[in-house]
């Protein structure tokens, strides 16, 4: 059924053998899917797509690049442009661009997947951990601390801090 897409012929290929295969029909298109579909196409009144990006194959650098379209449909227009409307109300609240404007923490390379708290977010942080740390004795926990950095040498850390015109003459480095 699938013999002429390579990429669905390896999903079926890497299933267990007691998996079992669901396939939808919506009009003449039939695709593995665990579903399920409306009827027919003839229900989405108003669609957009959302957003489009590259991936490859089963995250593989190594493998083909594929196009990812993502997209959104409705049974009216009056439903979609809510939902449009309320998605660009929800930017306004992203807290990626608030903490930027608010200049609450920043992520560096120094320390993958952890961030650096400014000032007035290492106070913000500061008071939840205080709040957090009144409630472990109350609720039978204890606390458990770890920090993620990224090893680098003394050397490195002057070159990129910019102290190394301040502190290299006073410095042996192993």
């Amino acid at each position: 059924m699938f013999s002429d897409n390579r990429f669905k012929v390896e999903i079926i290929r890497d299933l267990p053998e007691d998996k079992t295969i669901t396939v939808y029909r919506c009009g003449p298109l039939v695709d593995l899917c665990r579903g399920p579909h409306i009827p027919n196409t003839s229900f989405v009144k108003a669609l957009a797509c959302t957003k489009a990006s590259s991936a490859y194959w089963r995250g593989d650098k190594d493998r083909e690049s594929l196009q990812r379209v993502y997209g959104i449909s409705y049974p009216d227009k009056k439903q979609l442009k809510e939902y449009l409307a309320m998605l660009e109300e929800a930017k306004k609240y992203d807290h990626r661009e608030l903490t930027k404007k608010q200049e609450l923490f920043f992520f560096h390379p120094l320390s993958p997947g952890s961030c650096f708290f400014l000032p007035h977010g290492a106070r913000v942080c500061n008071k939840l951990l205080e709040f957090i740390r009144s409630q472990y004795w109350k609720r039978g926990y204890e606390e458990v601390t770890s920090f993620v950095l990224k090893f680098i040498s003394w050397k490195d850390y002057l070159n990129h801090s910019g102290m190394k015109c301040k502190f290299s003459l006073n410095c042996w480095y192993y």
